[in-house]
């Protein structure tokens, strides 16, 4: 099992600019939680982030 994460910028057309850290397992989504290091929202995600994984 091989996990890696990345610091990714919410896709959809928001003023709120979500910065998100994802964890996937080889190529597949297991979380998605919000990035505490992120100035404005930190540990932060919307309804339509959480319905994604």
């Amino acid at each position: 099992m091989s996990i890696s994460e990345s610091t990714v910028v919410r896709p959809f057309d928001c003023p709120d600019t979500c910065s998100l850290n994802v964890r996937m397992n080889q190529g597949t989504i297991v979380s998605i939680d919000g990035n505490p290091d992120h100035l404005m929202y930190p540990l932060r995600r919307c309804r339509e982030v959480a319905g994604l994984a």
